[in-house]
């Protein structure tokens, strides 16, 4: 019997009848293979290829008012979870915003794009869950890659969370105490790493957690109030949803010589600048897996791709990327902190406790505002200074730090103004080279 049913499927895979397998809901959104759909006329054709602007500005704007550059981020990002040889935490994203201004709306309506399978979501999670919650057993990879983990307005307990932090690093292994018997110990290794996108209106991230979460400030003016009255949602197009869900996982490689170029014009005056450069360098190649059918290493019936950045990923990177680290809305501060901040902006000297406790509008316990106090400090927001005061005791002041003063917006040059800076490099050096050689040749000859 197993012998028959065996010949019966050779023989339909020899006559072409049997159909590739794919992930799980793919049948419906992305199919592996290029061509995949019949006319009419029964010919096959392939997939219809989008540019950048075309997914960024016409489809992503069905669902979304506004929001240009936000959207544009959180796409990309999203697009990082095929990029094999990517660091773990430089897709992941906090969006950080007032309440109601749309931020789970933003980011629920721009993953649409995406294959359903590869979004998980959660509206609520414990530390717990964290440690030992595999969702992926059906899906292909069973692991997080490949996977976007989507948590909405989650508490500050959770943003600051060892598990949390655990989740950002590829391939970690931990050891707990088993939950049916406490002499025991459990060791659970975390397979993958998702690309992981959360929310939050209030919850203040510590310093440990904006090193491993961007963070995106949303369109809060009035402008943006009224595109939003008149808006009307569509759905995404059909030929859009192929296109994105046909991508495949790549191993990007950015080329030693354009990594050197970009290296020359990164900023490399903070040392929070060194994560940046590792970030911005798998920003391109996400902006190259999103062009890999455009590569020339490019092989139509493979699964995984082994694809090079080009320069034109650079530029769609880098406008990315000077959005997302626009200044100081890279540190995202409620209500209260942003108050403390602006009366310590406008004094020449640092400021005791009690003189910031007697200019806020809002009164608050003092309790309350040393803690808020240590917040901005351990930001790097302020600095902490033990100074004495007009009874000439030491007492703790605060004031801006030179760190937050100098949070300008990254600003980097378009791909042909490197390139041409690079050859008038490369020329004078061969000049200078010349003239040496000129020199030693005169000297041989005296």
């Amino acid at each position: 019997m197993v012998k028959a049913n065996l010949k019966k499927t050779l023989k339909k895979w020899r006559a072409g009848e049997l159909k590739p397998r794919a992930y799980p809901g793919e049948e419906d959104i992305s199919p592996i293979k290029k061509k995949v759909m019949k006319s009419e006329e029964g010919r096959f054709e392939p997939i219809k290829t989008f540019k950048w602007d075309e997914i960024v500005l016409d489809e992503l704007c069905k669902r979304v008012a506004g929001e240009r550059k936000t959207r544009e981020i959180i796409f990309l990002c999203g697009l990082g979870m095929l990029v094999k040889n990517a660091e773990p935490s430089s897709f992941n994203l906090l969006i950080h915003s007032e309440s109601s201004a749309g931020k789970d709306y933003l980011v629920k309506n721009v993953l649409k794009i995406f294959n359903p399978y590869k979004v998980i979501s959660r509206t609520r999670i414990s530390k717990m869950v964290l440690n030992y919650w595999k969702p992926f057993r059906d899906l292909v990879p069973a692991t997080w890659d490949e996977k976007i983990l989507y948590l909405p307005d989650v508490s500050e307990d959770i943003l600051n969370c060892e598990a949390l932090k655990l989740m950002c690093s590829d391939g970690s292994h931990i050891t707990i105490t088993n939950l049916k018997c406490l002499e025991k110990v459990e060791d659970i290794e975390i397979l993958g790493k998702p690309v992981i996108i959360i929310t939050t209106a209030n919850s203040t991230p510590n310093q440990e957690t904006l090193n491993r979460f961007p963070v995106v400030k949303l369109d809060e003016s009035e402008e943006q109030t009224k595109r939003t009255f008149n808006f009307r949602p569509e759905e995404y197009g059909k030929n859009a949803l192929e296109f994105v869900g046909s991508l495949r996982a790549c191993n990007v490689q950015i080329t030693r010589d354009m990594q050197n170029k970009i290296s020359q014009i990164f900023p490399p005056k903070l040392i929070r600048e060194r994560r940046n450069f590792g970030r911005f360098l798998d920003y391109i190649k996400a902006v190259a897996v999103f062009h890999q059918k455009e590569k020339r290493e490019y092989l139509e019936n493979f699964v995984y791709q082994n694809i090079t950045a080009e320069w034109k990923d650079y530029d769609i990177a880098k406008d990315v990327f000077m959005n997302l680290y626009s200044g100081v809305s890279e540190v995202p501060l409620n209500i209260r902190q942003k108050e403390i901040v602006e009366i310590l902006k406008k004094s020449n000297e640092p400021m005791e406790v009690k003189d910031i406790h007697s200019k806020l509008k809002h009164h608050i316990e003092i309790q309350n505002l040393r803690t808020n106090l240590h917040s901005l400090s351990n930001l790097g927001i302020l600095d902490k200074l033990n100074l004495d005061n007009i009874f000439n005791r030491f007492v703790d002041k605060y004031t801006i730090s030179e760190e937050f003063k100098e949070k300008l917006p990254i600003k980097l040059p378009n791909s042909e103004d490197i390139i041409e800076e690079n050859d008038k490099n490369d020329k004078n050096d061969k000049n200078d080279k010349n003239d040496k050689n000129e020199d030693i040749s005169v000297l041989k000859v005296v």
